[in-house]
């Protein structure tokens, strides 16, 4: 298992570190083998602190976020969220190991585990646009995200809303 601590406009002391530290360590229980953990924090011009735990375990990621008062809050807010999400998506735990099986890679049954599934399926014929025209036209359907063919690169791209309001944009190469 490997933690790395990123800070952005905020510096953790080393008291918070090792909290960090040893919480998400006692996350190994879930997994069979290693994983690893990229925590960032920071702190925005209202004085709010964030915290976002990404965890890689092989090709799979789980990813939380919490905004608070202080980080040491957040910490305490944030560890229930990452667990739940470690146990809904990673399976049932096994009663002789205490380890988390992979039952989503192993043909894992979502209609039955009452998990969210696609209830509507929807073809679109991508249009040559560049980032600026998919601004507009994100913002006249008022979507969270929208796919487009990038007519300078011609790959399809997807510009997505953030929660601070301005545009992600994820471009897919093959």
């Amino acid at each position: 298992m490997s933690t790395e601590i990123i800070c952005k406009n905020y510096i953790a002391g080393e008291k918070l570190r090792e909290i960090i530290t040893k919480k998400v360590e006692k996350l190994g229980k879930y997994f069979d083998e290693g994983f690893n953990a990229k925590i960032n924090l920071s702190e925005n011009a209202s004085k709010k602190f964030t915290m976002e735990i990404t965890l890689k375990a092989g090709n799979s990621f789980i990813r939380a976020e919490t905004t608070g008062g202080s980080q040491y809050d957040n910490i305490d807010v944030i560890m229930p969220k990452i667990e739940k999400q470690i146990v809904k998506f990673r399976g049932k735990r096994e009663p002789k190991t205490g380890k988390t099986e992979f039952l989503f890679l192993s043909g894992y049954d979502f209609e039955t585990a009452g998990l969210p599934k696609i209830t509507k399926k929807k073809a679109v014929e991508l249009e040559p646009m560049t980032p600026d025209e998919a601004i507009e036209r994100i913002e006249l359907i008022g979507h969270d995200f929208f796919a487009f063919l990038h007519s300078e690169t011609e790959r399809i791209n997807i510009l997505y809303k953030r929660k601070d309001g301005d545009y992600g944009l994820i471009d897919l190469k093959a």
